[in-house]
């Protein structure tokens, strides 16, 4: 149970937050010692646990005994953000008739006809 606290802690994450990523991710259920997602603590087992080693009066010992032991092994532990990313399409920018618009890189803004085209005109690649 400590070692989802740290998973929390290193990630800012929600009692209910963590169920799930620890539902989702392999690596969290590896990290805790999990076979699988079917057996992990849901999020009311978090928060119980997390009040009794506060009454305990034993959180900050244990994340100093932790942070010792990375040290000690040479590791050390980062805060990180889960990050969700997706694709979406975008229109290609049209060029302006006319337009002697250059593009980075030194290509022509007229060669950006499609995504694929945009593609091959930042690579300075004739499409004709």
């Amino acid at each position: 149970m400590f070692k989802a606290l740290v998973i929390a802690s290193l990630y800012n994450l929600s009692d209910e937050q963590l169920e799930f990523q620890i539902e989702e991710r392999r690596s969290f259920q590896r990290f805790i010692g999990l076979s699988d997602a079917k057996h992990a603590p849901d999020r009311n087992s978090f928060w119980q646990f997390r009040e009794s080693i506060k009454e305990l009066k034993l959180t900050k010992a244990l994340f100093n005994e932790f942070n010792r032991q990375m040290d000690r092994d040479g590791m050390i532990a980062r805060k990180g953000q889960l990050i969700v990313g997706s694709f979406v399409t975008a229109p290609a920018p049209k060029p302006v008739a006319g337009s002697n618009t250059r593009l980075p890189g030194g290509c022509n803004g007229a060669e950006s006809q499609s995504v694929a085209s945009a593609w091959l005109a930042r690579k300075c690649v004739s499409v004709s």
